[in-house]
């Protein structure tokens, strides 16, 4: 699935924010304590998605972190299972690269950001993340 289809997929019962696809798609969202370098987890038991996210995370880390879980959950469905950490949320790798690039795409539609660094500032990643995905490109235009 790709990530335009998994925004369709995410959105097709109406949902306006992440915690709506949580519920739309009865995914299973827990926050505990993974320490000082994992974010998130995703994790596949038979049909039950579960996403862990690190409650040490501030409330802004741990949106876009959710998003980025959701994004694995359906685009990656065939992976039993995946950990963020806070070095592979800047990984180059495709999985983490379109995870985040939903995530990106995902949060932007639902927030009033009004260019790519204020969106990285608010969500505490580094600019590269948002930047890579857009050619550098800042402002709405670029995105939508």
């Amino acid at each position: 699935m790709t990530v335009e289809e998994a925004l369709k997929n995410a959105r097709k019962f109406g949902a306006t924010t992440i915690y709506d696809v949580i519920d739309d798609h009865q995914f299973y969202l827990h926050y505990t304590d993974l320490g000082r370098d994992m974010c998130g987890v995703f994790n596949k038991v038979g049909s039950c998605v579960q996403i862990g996210i690190n409650n040490r995370l501030s409330s802004r880390k741990q949106e876009f972190v959710v998003a980025h879980e959701i994004g694995h959950a359906l685009m990656h469905w065939h992976i039993k299972q995946l950990h963020c950490t806070k070095y592979s949320i800047y990984s180059r790798d495709v999985m983490e690269f379109e995870a985040n690039k939903f995530a990106v795409l995902f949060l932007w539609s639902q927030n009033e950001y009004h260019s790519l660094e204020h969106f990285a500032a608010y969500h505490e990643l580094e600019i590269s993340v948002v930047k890579d995905m857009f050619g550098g490109r800042l402002g709405r235009s670029s995105i939508l």
